[in-house]
This record gives C-alpha cells, sequence and structure tokens, in this order.
C-alpha cells in the first residue's frame, strides 16, 4: 500500500509543468534574497580578513588620489613599501574588485566600526553569489528548456549547507564561484549569438574572474581551443576568430591589470613577484590537516582528498546523479569523436558546445583536483566546481527523459534531500560550514576539519562574554586562526573588554582544531579546565578552556 502511495506521487511529476512567469521567478528570488538578508549577521569572521580590508582600504585611497592626478601620494609610497616586504606581499596579491565596492559602500555609508563594515561585507559577498544564482537559473533554463530543471538547480547551489554558510563570510571562494557562474553564462550567450558585444561582456567577466584566481583562466582559454576547433577548417573564418581571440585577449587583459593594483607601479618587477607568488599558491603552504581522526601535513593528503570532500558535503543524490552525468556525457563525447572524421565536427547545435565545452572544463578540474600536491582546507579551493557537478545532474536527467518513472523517482528523492538540509541548516544555523552528509556518518565516522575559516570563534567568544561578567578577560586561540581579527566582529563595547597579549596567562583559550604546521601547542590541564565543547550534529567543533 505504501509503495502504491509513493507510486502515485511519483506518476504525478509527469503532469508536473511549472508554468513560469515573471511573478514566480520573483518571488522565487525574492525569497532567496529575504532569507540572506535575514541572517547576513550571524556569522563570524576569518582572522585574515581585517588584513584583506586594510589592503583594500589602501589600494581605494590610492586609486582616489590618482583620479585627483596626485600619482604620488603617501598610499602608493605604503603600498611600495609593503610590496617590498615578502610576508605581506602576500595580501597585496588578491584582486580589488571585491574590496572597491565594498570601500565605496562603507563610505557611502559612512561607516567606521568594524562590526557594522563586515556586514555590509557578509551582504555584499552574499548578494553576489544571489546574483550568480540568477544567471544559474536562466543559464540551466536555456540549455535544458524545463522549468523545474531551473528551479531544483538554484536550490541546490543555493542551499548546499556548506556554500550557504561561506557565501557571507568567505569573500574569496564565493565570489569566485559566482563569477564562474556568470563567465559560463556570457559564454553560452557567446555561442548563440557571435557579436562584438557578446564578447566584450564575456572578456569583462573573464577579466574580473582571472583577477579573483588564476585558475579563472581556465574559461576563456576553453573557449578559445574551442573556437578553434570550430573553425579549423574554414580558413575564411580563421583570420576573423585570430581577431576575436586577440581582441577579447586585450580586454581580459586591461580588466585584469585595472583589478590587481599590485602591477600599478614597478610594474615589471611586480609582475615577475606576482608569478612566483602564483607559483607558491599553487604549492601552497604546509598545514596540519585533520583527516580521518588524524593531523597529516598538506603535503601528503591523499589524491581522493578533495573528491572525498565533495562526496560528503553535498546533497547525496546529487553525488550518484553527477558522477553517473560525467559518465554519460564522456560517452557522449566518445561517439562524437569516433564520428569526427565522418561529420567533421563535434557537435550539432549550441547546446552540444556548451555540454563539450562543460565536459572539458570537468574533465580538467579534475586533474586538477586530484594531481595538485598540497591539499586542505576541504575543498574551499574548489567551489566554484559546485556549478558543474549541478549542471552534470542534471544532463543525466535530460538523458533519461524516456525513462519516466527513473527520472521521476530521482527528481523526488532530490526534493527530500533538499528538505532534509534544509531542517539541518536550521537547526546548526549559523555553523551549516561544518556540514558532513550522511556518507560520511554511515561509511566513515571519522574527524574532519570542520572550521578552517574560524567562523565559529564568534560563538565561543561571545558565550566567554556572556558567562564571565569582568570588565577584562585575557583571551587566546591556539592554532591556525587568528584570534584578535576574528574578535572584530563582536560589538564595540563586548571587544574592548578583551585583552590579547597575556599569552603566557591568559583566562580563556579557544582551540577550534585547526592546528599550525611545525608548532606544538598544547593546553596546561593542571591550569586550565574544559569550559565548553561546541558540538555541531554529534562533532566537536571547538572548545574552550578556562583558567583554574
Amino acid at each position: 500500500m505504501y509503495f502504491l502511495n509513493i507510486t502515485r506521487v511519483l506518476n504525478k511529476f509527469k503532469k508536473v509543468k511549472i508554468k513560469d512567469n515573471n511573478a514566480l521567478r520573483i518571488s522565487f528570488f525574492i525569497i532567496i534574497l529575504f532569507i540572506g538578508g535575514s541572517v547576513y549577521k550571524d556569522y563570524g569572521i576569518a582572522g585574515d580578513e581585517i588584513f584583506l580590508q586594510w589592503i583594500g582600504q589602501l589600494n581605494f585611497s590610492n586609486l582616489i588620489e590618482i583620479l585627483n592626478f596626485n600619482f604620488e601620494n603617501d598610499y602608493k609610497s605604503k603600498l611600495i613599501e609593503l610590496s617590498k616586504d615578502k610576508g605581506l606581499f602576500y595580501w597585496l596579491n588578491f584582486s580589488f574588485f571585491f574590496e572597491f565596492i565594498s570601500n565605496i559602500i562603507k563610505n557611502l555609508f559612512s561607516l567606521n566600526y568594524s562590526r557594522e563594515i563586515f556586514f555590509f561585507i557578509f551582504f555584499i559577498n552574499f548578494f553576489f553569489f544571489f546574483l550568480s544564482s540568477i544567471y544559474f537559473f536562466f543559464l540551466i533554463n536555456k540549455r535544458f528548456e524545463e522549468k523545474k530543471f531551473s528551479y531544483l538547480a538554484v536550490t541546490l547551489l543555493y542551499l548546499c549547507p556548506r556554500i550557504f554558510a561561506e557565501s557571507f563570510f568567505n569573500t574569496k571562494d564565493i565570489v569566485f564561484l559566482s563569477f564562474f557562474i556568470i563567465t559560463i553564462y556570457y559564454y553560452f550567450q557567446l555561442i548563440k549569438k557571435k557579436n562584438t558585444k557578446n564578447l566584450i561582456i564575456f572578456s569583462i567577466v573573464s577579466g574580473i574572474l582571472i583577477s579573483q584566481r588564476i585558475i579563472g583562466i581556465l574559461i576563456p582559454l576553453m573557449v578559445f581551443i574551442l573556437f578553434l576547433f570550430e573553425n579549423i577548417d574554414k580558413k575564411k573564418k580563421l583570420k576573423k576568430i585570430f581577431l576575436y581571440v586577440f581582441f577579447s585577449l586585450l580586454i581580459i587583459s586591461f580588466v585584469f591589470f585595472l583589478l590587481m593594483p599590485i602591477l600599478w607601479f614597478n610594474v615589471l618587477i611586480n609582475i615577475k613577484n606576482y608569478i612566483h607568488h602564483q607559483k607558491i599558491i599553487i604549492q601552497g603552504a604546509i598545514y596540519l590537516v585533520e583527516y580521518y581522526g588524524e593531523y597529516i601535513p598538506s603535503i601528503t593528503s591523499p589524491w581522493n582528498y578533495r573528491l572525498l570532500w565533495i562526496t560528503i558535503t553535498i546533497p547525496e543524490v546529487l553525488v550518484i546523479i553527477s558522477f553517473v552525468g560525467f559518465f554519460y556525457l564522456s560517452i557522449f563525447i566518445y561517439k562524437k569523436l569516433i564520428k569526427l572524421e565522418k561529420k567533421k565536427k563535434l557537435w550539432d547545435d549550441n547546446n552540444e558546445l556548451l555540454d563539450t565545452f562543460i565536459f572539458s572544463l570537468s574533465l580538467v578540474i579534475t586533474l586538477l583536483l586530484v594531481f595538485t600536491w598540497n591539499k586542505y582546507n576541504g575543498w574551499r579551493h574548489f567551489y566554484f566546481s559546485y556549478c558543474l557537478i549541478i549542471y552534470l545532474g542534471f544532463f543525466f536527467l535530460e538523458n533519461i527523459k524516456k525513462k519516466i518513472f527513473l527520472r521521476n523517482i530521482i527528481i523526488f528523492f532530490l526534493i527530500i534531500n533538499i528538505f532534509k538540509n534544509i531542517f539541518w541548516m536550521i537547526i546548526n544555523h549559523p555553523h551549516q560550514h561544518t556540514y558532513l552528509n550522511y556518507y560520511e556518518k554511515i561509511f566513515i565516522n571519522k574527524r574532519f576539519e570542520l572550521d578552517y575559516y574560524g567562523s565559529s570563534l564568534r560563538d565561543d567568544i561571545e558565550y566567554v562574554l556572556r558567562n564571565d561578567q569582568r570588565p577584562t578577560i585575557n583571551i587566546i586561540s591556539i592554532g591556525q586562526t587568528y584570534l584578535p581579527g576574528a574578535s572584530k566582529i563582536l560589538k564595540e563595547e563586548q571587544f574592548k573588554r578583551l585583552k590579547f597579549d597575556n599569552i603566557k596567562n591568559p583566562d580563556y583559550i579557544i582551540n577550534n582544531y585547526h592546528l599550525r604546521f611545525g608548532k606544538t601547542e598544547t593546553i596546561d590541564l593542571e591550569k586550565y579546565t574544559k569550559f565548553r565543547d561546541l558540538i555541531v550534529d554529534n562533532k566537536l567543533v571547538s572548545t574552550i578552556y578556562k583558567k583554574k
């Protein structure tokens, strides 16, 4: 009887046709924006965010001076001084785009105290993610031409617990994910209508993307290769394609240069230093990684480290259908390659060209996931691949449209998966960044690093302040996170009660288990007692120790 009831529900999916209109779309996205606008003040910040804002303020002030024709100013002098320091040069190598926007708003609203500034940064960060979800909606809609796919895809993007939480405080990876989606959308627009306008827009967003992360160069590189491949036998068109590519590269280079203030002075030296710095980023500093209940150096992380992280942190059903979707797409490309000699082309229409592009991009990114040798912080550096994972899942669903019952049962369980995540996110708010799915609970059930950003430190500090009414409290943290920076999210009167300089004899010690490589930090349990464990979904996130 129960099976028959489920069957009836699934069969109703045959008749489900979402009548998409402006009112429905607007309502859907208003709900998304409303949720983000309701919770963005609930999260903590990474300790290093204050350095990014400091550098951003210097760059912004330097730009204002330049626009006032004061090319030699104190801000530029300070930036030149910082660029000569090998340690501080790291902070100069980030794109100016996000900091430029946030500084305009900060000055527009006359924000002075860190807490208000960071709240605005949270909202701006979320707004970019929200904007990218609109682009993702139309990308899926134009490619698959099924309204329910568009709504499902955006819901999966938005309600992945880790990405949802980090869409507020992770100003690096989420902004990159957002522009990754936007760039792919404009690529699809470009292949549908190859004109100068679409090429310019694609080139501008590509420049912004690459300025965020150098790996963003994959998209224009892949696009140019496919353009050339498409016209390899058309000698008359090749010249035009080369001009297109050259024109696009000029725009991309200009936008990249504009958004990288480090390249505005000592150009040749800083280009050399930038390239050297990118090599260091790819190799990465060595971190201690908590993996399968043990701490290991990040350079010894196994080949499947990031693949495992993806598997245990995204919706369970999506893991399966995206993997099968990649397999289906691989077979599709293989069949096209076999027929290439006869047909002289790898795709028959724009949809197939986009599929080929997504497959090529997914293949390269999978290789990078596996073969980059220094792996840490879960898969946050590859969050941008999540939109490809969703795309592959829907590619599979499209290819089984004739198997109606199977398709409907998958969609049914996807929806169940989404509702399960919604309940989890509500119960464990604002610690969604610690989410691990049922695969981890059933098949692994070991400790993993849960709070590499240190976002939970806000909760820990506020807990101490609520339960200790002394006017001055000495507090420190052990591990990778910079506690004074993370504390800038507190109210001004709360922050003034904290002291961070008594390293040898503090009142409280916080351990969020994100430890430093090569540095042994222990807590003297004869002097300190456990004050609180922060437990999220039966997983230990952090511990506060109090002096006896």
